[in-house]
C-alpha cells in the first residue's frame, strides 16, 4: 500500500461506494416496495394510452440542451433562463419545475419519476400545458393526472413494471442512478444531444444551503416556521441528516455533500467515462466536482444563435406523427386488448403462485407431523412434492414481482 497510496485509495474509494450503494437500494426497497408496486397497480391503465420515448429518439439530434436540477447554484442562473431556452432544449427535473416556471420558461421535458407522495408535491401548482412529461409506471399517480402536453414512459426497473410494459411496447430505457438529475442527463443522451449543459447539477450545499430559492422544501419551512423552531433549525437537519461528507467543488473550494449524493456522482462519473463526449458542461463553479464535468460560464451559451423555432417545429412535428399514429382508434383498441389479457395473465399466475406456496406449506405441515408426530413415517413421499412445488414456483413468471415484496433471506 506504501508504494502507491493514491491507487490503494482510489480502490478503496470505489469498494466503499458500491457497498454503500447496495445498502442504500436494500434500504430503499424495504421501505418503498409496497409504494412502488401499489402506484404500478394505480398506473397500469395508462399503458395504453402513454407512448414510449423511443417515439423522441434523435429529437435533439445537433440541438444543445441545458439540464435544470434544483441546486442552490440554479439561482446564478434563473434571470437569463429566458436568454438561454431561446438556444437550447429545456429539460427540468421535477424539483426544479417551479423555479423555471417562476421565470416565464415552460421546460420543453419535465422529468418526474420518484414514487413518494411527498416529492410529488413539487409540481403542486406548476402544470405546464406546453411541457411534456418523461416518466415511468411506478411515479406517484398524481403526477401523471397533470395537464402536460404529452407524456411518455420509459422502461421500468420493477418486475410489475416489466411484465406490463413488455406488453404493449415500452421499449426505451434510461439510466437508474438513483437522482431524477440522472434520469434527466440520460433522457438528453437518449434524444440525441451532444451539447449538455447543467445548472443546479450541484450534488451538494455550496454556502450551506440545500436548493434555490423559493424551493418546495424551503418554503414549508418557512410556513411551519415557529419562535422555537424556526426555519434555520429545519435548514440545519436538512444539512446534517445525510451522513456528511468533506468535498471539493468545481472551482477547487471545500465545500459539504453527504453520502446518497457523493452515490449519484460515482454513477455520473461511471457513465461520463464510458461516454465522455456527452459528460455535461456546468454553467457555474459552485457544485461538486465530477471527473469529466467541465466548467463554462452563461456567456458561452449565450454565443449560441436562437434555434427556439426550430426547436418547436421538431417537437410539434413529432408530437403531430405520434397523434396520428400511436393515438389512433384501432392501435388504441390493439394496446387496450392486449394489455387486459396481461393483466388477466398476471392474475392467473399470481394464483397459481398462491396455491403452490399453500400446497407448499401442507407439504411442509405433513412432514413436520412424520416427524414428531406419535407414529414416525418416511417424509420422503413430501420431500418429492416439494421438490416439485419448488420447480412449478421457480418456473412461474411471476415469482420475480412476488418476492419483490418479500425482504431478503438472512
Amino acid at each position: 500500500v506504501e508504494q502507491d497510496q493514491d491507487w490503494y485509495d482510489a480502490v478503496e474509494t470505489l469498494i466503499q461506494n458500491w457497498k454503500n450503494q447496495k445498502e442504500i437500494n436494500e434500504a430503499t426497497r424495504k421501505r418503498f416496495a409496497r409504494r412502488w408496486t401499489r402506484n404500478l397497480a394505480l398506473n397500469a391503465h395508462k399503458l395504453a394510452l402513454t407512448p414510449d420515448i423511443s417515439f423522441l429518439k434523435n429529437i435533439a439530434a445537433d440541438l444543445p440542451v441545458l439540464i435544470a436540477a434544483g441546486g442552490p447554484s440554479l439561482d446564478s442562473v434563473l434571470a437569463k433562463l429566458p436568454q438561454l431556452a431561446e438556444r437550447c432544449i429545456i429539460i427540468a427535473v421535477d424539483t426544479s419545475v417551479r423555479a423555471v416556471l417562476r421565470n416565464g420558461i415552460h421546460p420543453d421535458f419535465i422529468v418526474s419519476v420518484d414514487p413518494q407522495y411527498w416529492n410529488s408535491r413539487h409540481l403542486d401548482y406548476c402544470s405546464s400545458a406546453r411541457s411534456c412529461l418523461i416518466s415511468e409506471t411506478a411515479v406517484y399517480p398524481s403526477v401523471l393526472r397533470l395537464p402536460f402536453r404529452q407524456c411518455f414512459f420509459y422502461k421500468s426497473s420493477f418486475s410489475l413494471g416489466a411484465f406490463l410494459e413488455n406488453r404493449v411496447g415500452i421499449t426505451g430505457s434510461l439510466g437508474a442512478g438513483g437522482s431524477v438529475a440522472c434520469a434527466a442527463w440520460d433522457f438528453a443522451r437518449f434524444i440525441g444531444a451532444r451539447s449538455i449543459w447543467t445548472a443546479g447539477l450541484d450534488l451538494a450545499y455550496p454556502d450551506l444551503k440545500t436548493h434555490f430559492k423559493g424551493a418546495l422544501f424551503e418554503e414549508w419551512s418557512h410556513f411551519s416556521s415557529t419562535r422555537i423552531a424556526p426555519s434555520e433549525t429545519a435548514m440545519y437537519r436538512m444539512l446534517v441528516s445525510g451522513q456528511n461528507r468533506k468535498a471539493t467543488a468545481l472551482s477547487g473550494k471545500p465545500l459539504i455533500s453527504d453520502r446518497r449524493m457523493l452515490l449519484y456522482a460515482s454513477w455520473f462519473e461511471r457513465q461520463f467515462k464510458t461516454d465522455p463526449d456527452n459528460a455535461p458542461r456546468s454553467l457555474g463553479s459552485q457544485g461538486l466536482a465530477m471527473e469529466g464535468m467541465t466548467i463554462c460560464s452563461i456567456a458561452d451559451l449565450l454565443n449560441l444563435k436562437p434555434r427556439r423555432k426550430e426547436i418547436e417545429t421538431r417537437l410539434s412535428e413529432r408530437l403531430k406523427k405520434i397523434k396520428s399514429n400511436f393515438e389512433s382508434e384501432a392501435e388504441t383498441a390493439v394496446r387496450k386488448k392486449v394489455l387486459k389479457e396481461a393483466l388477466e395473465e398476471l392474475e392467473n399466475i399470481l394464483l397459481s403462485l398462491i396455491n403452490d406456496c399453500k400446497r407448499a406449506l401442507r407439504e411442509v405441515n405433513d412432514a413436520e407431523y412424520c416427524i414428531h408426530g406419535p407414529e414416525k413415517k418416511s417424509i420422503n413421499p413430501m420431500l418429492l412434492e416439494m421438490e416439485r412445488i419448488n420447480t412449478a414456483i421457480y418456473n412461474n413468471k411471476a415469482k420475480d414481482i412476488a418476492s419483490f415484496l418479500f425482504p431478503p433471506i438472512q
